[in-house]
């Protein structure tokens, strides 16, 4: 077994809870995860037209750019295939 060497840093451990099924996760965080937004946010993009989504804050608005840019890659086999720009809480995305 491996144990941590530290040089006056702490090193936390997790520790397991417990396991539940998926189907629980999503019931309770009341809504489909994020990784299905973003893949319903690509479904509706359309050609020549930039598609609004408001969020709670910028760094909301950011965390979904990052993970559009992810699935993106998924559904075309390629990046780059979608542009986005952050104004405030407001995340404008388009097809390239």
């Amino acid at each position: 077994m491996n144990n941590p060497t530290t040089t006056d840093q702490f090193v936390t451990i997790p520790t397991v809870l417990g396991e539940v099924e998926l189907s629980e996760i999503n019931y309770r965080m009341g809504g489909p995860s994020r990784a299905q937004q973003c893949r319903n946010m690509l479904e509706i993009l359309k050609p020549q037209k930039a598609t609004i989504f408001e969020m709670r804050d910028k760094k909301e608005a950011e965390d979904y750019r990052s993970m559009l840019y992810t699935m993106a890659i998924l559904k075309f086999s390629e990046s780059g295939r979608i542009g986005t720009r952050i104004v405030d809480n407001l995340l404008y995305v388009w097809l390239t």
